[in-house]
Parts: structure tokens; C-alpha cells; sequence
């Protein structure tokens, strides 16, 4: 075990079959996409979120134990986690404006915005609920 090299591992294309087996069955779903159902009902045995976040659970604790160091953890988690939301964001609100007229007041946006950037994405307010399937970016 002493050649053992973390990065040497398959978690990344496990992450991302799971990740292709919710997007295509939530596509298939939000779609309303004719036949298929055999391919959907053979995906749906393989569960792709628990097995995401099980391994990603596993990814992530074995970080901490590398470098174990609750301010430099955090820190990276921030930069791994944040550029990346925040470009999403953006590209949505792009996405709305060019595909959709929302209406709205400025308080309104302002907390969905803040909500957005931040680390409650759950909130959906009303005035984005005739935008795509009622609910932007809900799996975050």
C-alpha cells in the first residue's frame, strides 16, 4: 500500500454515471418525453443521488483527513463551491431575462438574488414559477 495514490480512483466516474442517470430521468419526466419508459424504469433501479452523495460524503471526508485543518477545509470548500454556484447564477439570470419577462419588484429580486449567492437556493418565489418547471435550479 505504500504506491497508494488517493486520485488514482474510479469516485469520479461514479459521480458521474449518477449524475447522468438524474439528469436523464428528470429529463425524461420534466419533458413529458413519449416512450422510454423501459430505458427510465431500468434507470430508476440505479439510484443516482444516494449513491452521489455517498461517494461524494466519502470524497469529502477523506479532504478533511489530508489536511486536517478546519480553516484550510473550509476555505477550499468555499472556493470549490462558490465560483462555481455564482456562475450558475448568473447564467440563469441571463437565461431568464432572455427567455422569459418576469414580473417583479425589486425587493422581491433582491432576496431571491441573496438567496441565490448564498446558501439558501431553495427559495423560489412566485414570480419564477411560469420559468422552465416552475422552480430555477432546484436541484440546488
Amino acid at each position: 500500500m505504500s504506491n497508494f495514490e488517493f486520485k488514482k480512483n474510479n469516485f469520479d466516474l461514479i459521480r458521474l454515471v449518477a449524475a447522468l442517470q438524474v439528469v436523464f430521468i428528470h429529463g425524461h419526466r420534466h419533458f413529458e418525453i413519449e416512450g422510454g419508459i423501459w430505458a427510465t424504469n431500468v434507470l430508476a433501479l440505479f439510484s443516482g443521488v444516494p449513491i452521489f452523495f455517498v461517494v461524494s460524503g466519502f470524497l469529502i471526508s477523506a479532504s478533511i483527513e489530508r489536511n486536517f485543518s478546519l480553516t484550510s477545509y473550509a476555505k477550499n470548500r468555499v472556493l470549490r463551491i462558490f465560483p462555481a454556484l455564482w456562475a450558475c447564477f448568473f447564467f440563469t439570470v441571463i437565461t431568464i431575462f432572455v427567455f422569459y419577462d418576469p414580473k417583479f419588484s425589486s425587493s422581491e429580486f433582491a432576496a431571491w438574488v441573496l438567496s441565490q449567492i448564498t446558501v439558501v437556493q431553495f427559495f423560489h418565489p412566485d414570480f419564477l414559477r411560469g420559468y422552465g418547471v416552475g422552480v430555477v435550479n432546484a436541484s440546488l
